[in-house]
């Protein structure tokens, strides 16, 4: 057991809603100000970024499990997701990466987490890196103040 955040699927996500949160995402991974990798948080590799997904890990030592959005599996539960960070830095990249779904995706997207929003969230759950609504709120912040998705 992990320390992990989740994502459901509760309504049809609209392909120009997934695309804009992918093009988010995408620029939060650009703008992150530690490294990532691939999927399998291989050193010297870097995120996949599709059209219509996203892909990454943190890197080395400081991975642990894939970040992919939308990330649905089969049956039978064909619209979850999950991602065990178990605390690595690039836990708060995966937090902002949630943030922005919810900004986009609304209602459409339930957000839930092992940690807690005033603890993990809001001061992020690896030591002496910054949290994910900070990441989120430094590179978008005429969305500020974000309200809390856990409370979906």
């Amino acid at each position: 057991m992990g320390y992990t955040h989740y994502w459901t699927k509760k309504k049809n996500w609209p392909a120009a809603k997934v695309s804009a949160a992918i093009q988010d995402m995408a620029e939060i991974i650009r703008r992150c100000e530690f490294p990532l990798a691939d999927g399998h948080g291989e050193p010297g590799t870097e995120p996949v970024i599709g059209p219509d997904f996203i892909v990454f890990n943190g890197v080395g030592e400081m991975s642990y499990e894939t970040f992919l959005f939308p990330g649905f599996g089969s049956p039978p539960h064909p619209d979850f997701a999950f991602c065990k960070t178990e605390r690595k830095p690039y836990d708060a990249i995966v937090v902002a990466c949630l943030l922005v779904a919810k900004h986009h995706l609304g209602a459409a997207i339930e957000v839930s987490s092992d940690g807690d929003w005033e603890d993990e969230w809001l001061n992020g759950a690896y030591e002496d890196t910054q949290s994910g609504v900070k990441v989120y709120e430094h590179i978008f912040p005429d969305r500020t103040p974000v309200a809390n998705p856990l409370d979906n």
